[in-house]
């Protein structure tokens, strides 16, 4: 019992540093109030897009590498107003003035320190991906319980970098375009708008980009987790309708020493 209340007690320690002034500067209708204002104009501004901030959602985000919160680090909900809704957290980065009162330094709704509208063209191309082909991805989770289709990732041409800001900044605004005018949940313009704007790799490539769809399987009643496994990797090296993509197959049991398979076959 006291172990896990110490443990309780390290946690909270370890979740809950923030100083009662950084608690009291982010709760201030006029600093929640100028948030929600940058960042509806940097979405305006800097991308043509209409974003939804939350900031009776926000809260202190961690630091780097450790469950620590940072009082200097606040992470605003946002979505952007369309179909499909993309959502991501906003960072507005906080320091100390010369009063040691604190102040906003910084916003970031692009996602220089995690998810942000620099991702928000590869979603969009992911959500398409997914939509054309969910057929396939029925078909590969019916053959046997226990398979899923976890996760499909394709990135877009601004989800690399570009060197020329002037090129970047014409592809954004490109992307936000097609996006207000329902362009992308539209499957009749897969072909269009997967041409304008999937990444086409670099020459460390081997073979040209791939989107990359991982699946992942545990065994019914009926099969081993080897049988389902081989299965799975049967159907997609024989299939002659799967999309382009990095198929990645894997198995993982963490119990009795450990097991583990995993496959990675393309589609070109």
């Amino acid at each position: 019992m006291r172990r896990a209340v110490l443990l309780l007690m390290g946690i909270s320690f370890l979740t809950g540093c923030v100083s009662g002034d950084a608690k009291e500067f982010i709760r201030e209708q006029d600093v929640k109030d100028y948030i929600e204002e940058e960042i509806i104009r940097l979405g305006e501004e800097d991308y043509g897009l209409t974003l939804v901030p939350d900031t009776e959602e926000m809260k202190f985000g961690f630091q780097n590498g450790i469950p620590l919160r940072d009082e200097n680090k606040v992470s605003v909900p946002v979505k952007v107003k369309g179909d499909p809704v993309f959502k991501f957290q906003a960072i507005v980065l906080l320091e100390d003035n010369s009063e040691n009162k604190k102040e906003i330094q910084t916003i970031d709704v692009a996602g220089e320190y995690g998810k942000g509208l620099k991702d928000f063209g590869g979603f969009l191309l992911a959500e398409l991906f997914k939509k054309k082909h969910e057929k396939v991805w029925k078909q590969i989770e019916g053959l046997e319980s226990g398979i899923k289709v976890d996760q499909i990732e394709v990135l877009a041409k601004t989800s690399a970098y570009i060197e020329d800001p002037q090129e970047e900044e014409s592809i954004v605004r490109n992307i936000s375009e097609d996006y207000k005018e329902g362009e992308f949940s539209n499957i009749q313009k897969y072909e269009e708008l997967m041409e304008k704007y999937l990444y086409e790799g670099n020459e460390s490539l081997e073979r040209g980009y791939l989107p990359e769809i991982s699946i992942s399987i545990e065994p019914s009643f009926n099969s081993t987790a080897q049988e389902t496994f081989d299965k799975v990797v049967a159907f997609l090296q024989e299939s002659d309708h799967l999309p382009k993509g990095e198929y990645s197959v894997s198995y993982y049991k963490s119990t009795n020493g450990g097991e583990s398979l995993h496959e990675l076959i393309f589609v070109e």
